[in-house]
């Protein structure tokens, strides 16, 4: 009976042992930390988890939160939903190579991924199954067939433009060109004054001088210098110099 009792305490010694090593070995590591968002301020109720077998999973309090952990490398992910509905969250990658305490705080940001998806949406979600539009804004197409249409609709236009300037815009121009021609026939193309000094150097046999022109022409010695020379220049007169003077002689009767 006495060895049967001593052989038990041995056993349950030797268990104690193990369980206490056991221990030692599978949480040899404190993880702690606080959760912040974007702005340093500490949140609560924030939902933490980290990838262990089992899953450990804890809702801060305080922002504050800690995991036992034994060696190994470790997934935490953190939630939290703000009062307005907006989703912040943070996946981190951590590694424990030995036991100790270690502080790891955790920085939560807005959670875009939804963005993403609708960003990432295919031109068919504009339309539902039957064909209809859903109401959404519609999904300019991308990618290689785009630029073609772009390709395709440049040549379109650079051809009517083409088009237009050569039978359009041309005939045009012509039109305002005989048009043009029609009314300078009307008028010989001469203005009432210049018409004057043509009638006065006529007046005198088709030759004048320049200083009778401007004694029969109401106007400044200028004005009558300039209109000379100007129906000089379209040929129908021609001044001859004269001493100090002109002589001016009608060319185009």
């Amino acid at each position: 009976m006495g060895d049967y009792t001593k052989k038990r305490g041995i056993i349950l010694i030797l268990a104690l042992v193990i369980l206490v090593a056991f221990s030692q070995i599978t949480y040899a590591a404190s993880l702690r930390g606080t959760v912040y968002d974007f702005s340093l301020n500490s949140l609560n109720d924030v939902v933490i988890s980290v990838d262990t077998t089992p899953t450990q999973r804890f809702v801060s309090k305080q922002g504050q939160y800690e995991f036992k952990l034994s060696p190994g490398e470790y997934t935490i992910t953190a939630e939290y939903n703000s009062d307005d509905n907006i989703k912040f969250t943070v996946e981190e990658t951590i590694q424990i190579v030995e036991e100790g305490e270690f502080i790891y705080d955790l920085f939560l940001f807005p959670d875009l991924s939804e963005e993403e998806d609708l960003l990432d949406d295919p031109l068919n979600d504009t339309y539902s199954d039957d064909g209809t539009d859903n109401g959404s804004e519609p999904v300019i197409p991308s990618g290689p067939n785009y630029a073609l249409y772009i390709l395709i609709l440049a040549l379109l236009i650079g051809i009517g433009y083409l088009i237009y300037v050569k039978f359009v815009k041309h005939k045009k121009i012509g039109i305002d060109a005989q048009v043009e021609e029609i009314m300078n026939e009307g008028k010989n193309g001469i203005d009432e004054d210049l018409q004057q000094v043509i009638d006065v150097v006529k007046k005198h046999g088709n030759r004048t001088t320049q200083k009778e022109l401007r004694k029969e022409i109401p106007l400044s010695e200028a004005k009558v210098s300039l209109m000379v020379s100007e129906l000089e220049d379209k040929g129908i007169l021609k001044k001859i110099k004269k001493g100090r003077g002109n002589i001016i002689v009608l060319v185009k009767k």
